[in-house]
């Protein structure tokens, strides 16, 4: 009887799909912070995440790197498993309390 090649297995499926599910839910998350982020007039976005042994060398050197509206912005998730985001960096707050 032939082996079956992990990937073929309904487990390498499996795992290939949440792969897939984490990477279009992490481009989903980071492109409509980009969207909302312009549409309430953040400049600056910066690349954030974990800082650890898991990092590809992309996200290692991106890392804390600033980016300014209008200016290219790399497609975030860069890679498979990839735990890095937009994060937005205000100058003020938002939203400003009631007096």
């Amino acid at each position: 009887m032939e082996e079956l090649d992990y990937w073929s297995s309904s487990d390498g499926i499996f795992f290939r799909l949440d792969m897939l599910t984490d990477a279009v839910e992490t481009e989903t998350f980071n492109e409509a912070v980009k969207v909302v982020g312009n549409t309430l007039g953040i400049k600056k976005f910066r690349v954030a995440g974990p800082l650890d042994f898991k990092m590809c060398y992309w996200c290692a050197d991106h890392l804390d790197k600033v980016y300014t509206s209008g200016q290219f912005m790399p497609q975030l998730p860069k890679h498979p498993h990839c735990r890095h985001y937009w994060d937005v960096m205000l100058s003020e707050p938002l939203f400003k309390p009631k007096e």
